[in-house]
């Protein structure tokens, strides 16, 4: 029987930690539940326990919820954090997104918290598993966290940079330059115009759009410096058509720009694992590329086959490497999962990774609603 994990729930007003009592009884054979009453109680906990989840209200006196889990971060750091709140303006939800991993809606209801649970299960058995650590302990250094996405995070941050700094800063890497002009250009936006110039490839294209394409650029620079391979052109083009249809998918949904920035950024992305096991595993890269005849690993298994895991995990665990979001890391985990990604109020980036993934590959048979899509991935 599995070992039981640990579950925080911290709220102010004992009336909805009574109800969150109640309603977690029946999952009490898989979690040890506590509950605490203000910020201060709950740090009390986490110094005694090793606590695996903690969820949060977010508005509470003398120490908020933001304040809580920007502390729980600092001091344990593989904490997942949850912030349960109502629907939040828009200064809230920005705030609370700099210190959560998820979100979880007032009223809460148990199979809303059991999806979210059963997903924090999942990822973290992808990404804790023996084979995945026996094979990245075996490798030389993951790539880096690139100095120019560091830079351009911290303009971001600051809000007030302007076009023309963003693009004096960009300018100093030729090859991300010449990557960002040809992105713009390339028939998948469909512009009208040929854009030239740096300037307006950084207007049309958002600091979002670029520091997710910032990243993607540098893992190709990496592994193309170590491996000469053809396919990895292809895998290129793949990757920025699943971060585009991933990006539309969201946006057609209604997501917020955050989420649809997420989903971009994980679309890109999903296929890391591919580019780790080019640069550092050549020889067994090129075994699975000769034993997947059309180049397609929609279900890894050659993979699982020759490594015990696949590139999706390799990929995901460099991502939380990186410390990017946790739903950019689960879309990439799961994003060749078996069934349909459900999701609550709260549209997911998995789910539009693993849509755009299908469709990339012409498969609309499980993406009725986005069938049209389909059309611009052939």
């Amino acid at each position: 029987m599995p070992e039981k994990k640990t579950i925080l729930f911290v709220d102010d007003e004992p009336l909805v930690l009574n109800a969150l009592r109640r309603m977690m009884h029946p999952l009490s054979r898989d979690w040890t539940m506590h509950f605490a009453e203000s910020g201060a109680q709950a740090l009390e906990i986490c110094e005694r326990e090793t606590v695996h989840v903690i969820v949060s209200d977010m508005r509470m006196p003398t120490m908020s919820g933001h304040e809580l889990l920007q502390e729980v971060r600092r001091l344990w750091p593989r904490t997942v954090r949850v912030i349960l709140t109502g629907q939040p303006d828009q200064e809230t939800h920005s705030e609370a997104l700099a210190v959560t991993h998820y979100f979880l809606w007032k009223p809460t209801e148990l199979p809303m918290l059991q999806n979210l649970l059963d997903r924090i299960g999942r990822l973290d058995s992808i990404l804790t598993s023996e084979p995945l650590q026996n094979l990245l302990g075996g490798l030389d250094a993951l790539p880096s966290m690139p100095e120019l996405f560091v830079r351009l995070t911290r303009m971001l941050e600051r809000r007030s940079a302007t076009i023309d700094e963003i693009s004096s800063l960009i300018s100093h890497d030729m090859g991300m330059t010449a990557q960002l002009l040809k992105t713009v250009n390339s028939a998948f936006l469909g512009l009208r115009r040929n854009i030239t110039s740096l300037r307006e490839a950084v207007m049309y294209l958002g600091l979002d759009v670029i520091r997710s394409l910032v990243l993607i650029h540098h893992l190709f620079v990496s592994c193309d410096r170590a491996n000469k391979d053809s396919s990895l052109r292809a895998l290129w083009e793949h990757s920025l058509l699943v971060g585009g249809l991933a990006q539309r998918i969201a946006e057609q949904r209604h997501a917020s720009a955050q989420a649809a920035g997420d989903a971009f950024l994980a679309g890109l992305l999903h296929d890391a694992g591919k580019l780790i096991l080019a640069c550092k595993l050549p020889e067994v890269y090129t075994a699975i590329i000769a034993d997947a005849a059309d180049g397609n690993w929609a279900d890894s298994t050659r993979e699982r086959e020759l490594l015990g895991t696949d590139h999706a995990a390799i990929g995901a665990y460099l991502a939380g490497l990186w410390g990017l979001p946790q739903q950019v890391v689960e879309a990439i985990a799961l994003h060749h999962a078996s069934e349909t990604p459900q999701h609550g109020e709260e549209f997911l980036p998995l789910t539009a990774v693993w849509h755009a993934e299908r469709l990339s590959h012409g498969d609309a048979s499980q993406s009725a609603e986005f069938a049209e899509l389909a059309v611009i991935a052939s």
